[in-house]
């Protein structure tokens, strides 16, 4: 879904205010990847969330739902006007041990990165052994531990090439080792500025351009 720069900036800079104003915070970075994301990187249709052929994306977060239907309200998956009831209800079914299903545009939602992680690995090697032509994105914490490590190097071992991680979170101090540790389990890196929606846009792009392994996203 493509939609004029300064029109979709203006509409999601009033619902912000809007929001902000009902005591509401939106983390302003998390809502630029959304931005890039669902209105000039996925393929994906609000009037037929099912399609065969649409991205999927999925989610290591419960800080990401206010930010997620923010996108998904102003993509046409959710009315505005349910958007306070339908979010309510979703954040009070997001518990800790809980893999989060039924929300329009998105496979799932989950406190837990090896959850998510595993379904992003499990989505996008269904796509290339039925040579489907779609891609995975997923968001988790750009850190990674023992367990996800071995969730990467499957990856790898596999070379999901349309599999895209969104390594959120980049701390300036683990910077050249959290970079080390994805480039050591085979996987492409760009790095991003997640402030800047330009700098996003140009790292998808590179992205695209990948063939034989996996790619990560890290800001």
């Amino acid at each position: 879904m493509l939609l004029s720069r300064k029109y979709l900036v203006e509409e999601l800079t009033n619902k912000v205010i809007e929001m902000e104003k009902r005591g509401k915070k939106i983390n302003r970075r998390m809502l630029n990847i959304l931005t890039a994301l669902f209105f000039h990187e996925m393929r994906h249709e609000s009037t037929d969330p099912e399609w065969l052929g649409r991205d999927r994306l999925l989610i290591s977060g419960a800080e990401w739902i206010e930010p997620l239907f923010l996108i998904l309200s102003e993509a046409g998956y959710i009315p505005w006007g349910k958007y306070d009831s339908i979010l309510s209800q979703k954040k009070s079914l997001l518990k800790p041990d809980v893999l989060l299903y039924g929300i329009p545009g998105v496979e799932a939602i989950a406190h837990s990165p090896d959850f998510i992680f595993t379904l992003a690995n499990g989505l996008a090697l269904n796509g290339k052994t039925a040579r489907l032509d779609y891609r995975v994105y997923f968001i988790t914490e750009a850190i990674i531990d023992c367990l996800i490590q071995e969730l990467a190097h499957c990856s790898s071992f596999f070379k999901m090439d349309n599999l895209t991680a969104i390594g959120w979170g980049l701390q300036e101090n683990k910077r050249v080792d959290t970079i080390h540790q994805w480039f050591s389990l085979g996987w492409h890196i760009e790095e991003v500025d997640f402030d800047d929606l330009d700098s996003i846009l140009q790292g998808f792009s590179s992205i695209s351009r990948i063939r034989g392994k996996p790619s990560v996203a890290l800001g």
